[in-house]
């Protein structure tokens, strides 16, 4: 548990050393005086298990992929109830976490810093923010004496809730959803990719290059599990990134697009772009100038167009 001070950058947690920035932060912790870190793993038994379901179904893995991220939630809801139980008389804000909002996702090393999670739970944050094992949850837990309302769940929520095309019956790419339905996407790739050998250290994007056939087959097994969507393998894919590696954002995206294409090639699967963070901090919680972070994003659009439906 932690103070909250208000700050230019964003509340600040001393106890954890931590800046949350953003307006959404401010808006959930506004009436706060006081956070809660907490941290949720489902552990390295269940990332063993889920492996060996790759290894043997994709579809069985795929079910017990969601089964897992249920059973984080639930882990987290038990700490929600255990904090009522110790703290009878202070209210609580919805749980968030990095990655939610305008929260970015680069403070997941410090929330997990905070929390000596790799002592305590076995969990660590690789240098593309995933978390190791993979269902796993941080989240931040506002406290205040005045009654919060609900802000997180639904569609008033989201940034996007003006424009989002999900929310009527057709949206642009031209896949009809009718509102209520579900459109399947793919599951996380460089997790499975860490799980058939990728070093924690390693770039998923490079492997566009040096082992398409890789690619080709988790895409082709997410395919038959149900799949309409998939990503290429482009989430780290910049110019930050990329630098030190001998290969331009040009080479890597263009692959990545092409080995999606062909996996999804006669199935009727789109592919979509994954654009991941950039791995460094903006100015003034970094050195990051929003300009130089801007033109990285751009990059992408020299790059692609519209993806055409496969």
């Amino acid at each position: 548990m932690c103070s909250l001070q208000k700050t230019e950058a964003g509340f600040l947690l001393p106890e954890a050393e931590l800046v949350l920035p953003g307006a959404d932060a401010a808006k959930m912790l506004e009436q706060c005086d006081q956070a809660v870190l907490m941290a949720c793993t489902l552990g390295t038994q269940f990332e063993a298990l889920l492996r060996r379901e790759q290894a043997r179904d994709m579809s069985r893995a795929v079910i017990l992929a969601a089964c897992g991220s249920a059973w984080v939630e639930a882990g987290c809801d038990q700490v929600e109830q255990e904090l009522a139980r110790c703290l009878p008389n202070r209210y609580r804000t919805d749980r968030f976490s990095p990655g939610y909002g305008d929260l970015p996702l680069s403070l997941q090393p410090k929330i997990c810093a905070a929390l000596d999670t790799q002592r305590r739970l076995g969990l660590y944050v690789t240098e593309s923010y995933l978390m190791n094992p993979s269902k796993s949850v941080t989240a931040i837990i506002g406290l205040s004496d005045w009654p919060q309302m609900a802000r997180i769940r639904g569609c008033a929520y989201c940034s996007m809730r003006e424009t989002c095309k999900l929310r009527v019956e057709e949206n642009t790419v031209g896949i009809e959803i009718p509102q209520n339905k579900f459109l399947i996407l793919d599951g996380a790739m460089g997790t499975v990719l860490q799980q058939r050998g990728l070093s924690p250290q390693g770039r998923p994007e490079l492997l566009n290059l040096t082992e398409p056939e890789l690619l080709d087959s988790v895409y082709k097994e997410y395919i038959a599990a149900g799949s309409q969507v998939i990503y290429a393998n482009t989430f780290g894919a910049n110019g930050l990134k990329l630098a030190k590696t001998g290969h331009s954002v040009e080479e890597v995206v263009g692959a990545a697009i092409a080995v999606a294409k062909k996996a999804a090639a006669g199935t009727g699967t789109l592919v979509a772009l994954d654009v991941g963070p950039l791995g460094e901090l903006l100015e003034p919680m970094g050195t990051l100038s929003f300009e130089r972070a801007y033109d990285l994003f751009r990059e992408w659009r020299k790059l692609v167009q519209r993806p055409a439906r496969t």
